[in-house]
């Protein structure tokens, strides 16, 4: 026998080499508290329309064989407690398997409300709300009521918050380190900013202190308070407003004393010195008891009775005619000297 065909009798041994038809992705997905997060369903998407699914166990574990493992994939996951996520990398197994992918699933939560005055519990419009931390005082949320005092803030980090309520008119509520520990619904009832308006009335001339003075403040045409001084003259006067009001102080004997710019906007006026001027007029007491005096542009006319009041000017023409009974006022005179029921009266 030849060497060449004993060598063609010889067994050479075969390799046998079995390649997987695909790559396996896996990982896990948790809260943001680093709990498990069950049922989560995660899809892995290319460009081109391929697609692997898969859904988390008890354990919040998922794992998926990816077959063109070549492609670049897009990551998301899904849950109905949870916002959807989105991997920020695109994902490849070109290289290999990957393994202990981790996915952290957070939540929206909502902080709502209305706010309404204390008083009247109407909604109050354009509230504005603040929620910070209480360490470094920077705000996490703000927002503002709609026209029903209505707010809905959206926030994902639970923890604890300081949170401040501020309104044109009303006194800021506030509430320090705040438990936010999921959605919750809340009213706030917010009291109408108080002002004090405080002074005292004296005679211009003497300045002695005039008691029993009135003291009231207006908007517009609306009285909004009033006050009456005491035996030293003094009043205080408190008005849940922050506004500018006109003043009139009226005493009997007296001019009336007016000024149209009461600024309650910015804080309090107390001290306030209101200085009044005795009445101007001549001859008080008519000849039927009614008595008269002249004040800033009118006659004043006190009658125990129903009487009847002519008033004529210097050049005896008659310029008003009045019937009139208690305390009356007859406006819209022109500054000279009138006789009104035969006494003579000074009007400025």
């Amino acid at each position: 026998m030849t060497d060449s065909s004993r060598k063609s009798n010889i067994s050479l041994p075969v390799a046998h080499f079995i390649v997987s038809p695909y790559k396996t992705l896996s990982g896990a997905v948790k809260n943001e508290k680093g709990e498990a997060v069950a049922s989560a369903y995660i899809t892995l998407a290319s460009a081109d329309g391929v697609e692997y699914y898969s859904e988390t166990d008890a354990e919040g574990a998922f794992s998926m064989d990816v077959i063109k493992y070549g492609k670049e994939y897009k990551l998301t996951v899904s849950h109905p407690s949870y916002d959807a996520y989105t991997h920020p990398e695109t994902i490849s197994l070109a290289d290999g398997n990957v393994s202990g992918l981790a996915v952290t699933l957070t939540k929206t939560y909502t902080y709502s409300g209305v706010v309404t005055d204390a008083e009247t519990h109407a909604p109050i419009a354009g509230v504005e709300i603040y929620v910070s931390n209480p360490e470094s005082g920077a705000d996490v949320m703000t927002g503002t009521t709609d026209e029903d005092g209505v707010f809905d803030l959206k926030f994902k980090q639970l923890g604890t918050y300081n949170v401040l309520f501020k309104a044109a008119g009303y006194d800021m509520v506030s509430s320090e380190e705040v438990p936010f520990e999921g959605n919750f619904d809340i009213t706030v009832e917010m009291q109408k900013t108080v002002r004090t308006f405080s002074g005292t009335v004296t005679d211009a001339e003497s300045h002695a202190a005039i008691a029993g003075a009135s003291v009231a403040l207006y908007k517009g045409e609306n009285k909004v308070a009033e006050a009456t001084t005491g035996a030293d003259g003094s009043f205080e006067i408190k008005v849940k407003d922050q506004a500018v009001f006109s003043l009139v102080v009226k005493a009997e004997g007296y001019e009336d004393f007016t000024f149209d710019t009461i600024d309650l906007t910015e804080g309090d006026m107390t001290d306030t010195p209101i200085e009044m001027t005795p009445n101007s007029g001549v001859g008080m007491l008519t000849a039927d008891g009614l008595r008269v005096y002249g004040t800033v542009g009118a006659v004043v006319v006190e009658s125990a009775s129903e009487a009847t009041v002519r008033v004529y000017n210097a050049a005896g023409s008659l310029v008003r005619r009045a019937d009139v009974a208690g305390k009356t006022r007859i406006e819209g005179l022109q500054r000279g000297v009138y006789i009104v029921n035969g006494v003579k009266v000074i009007v400025k």
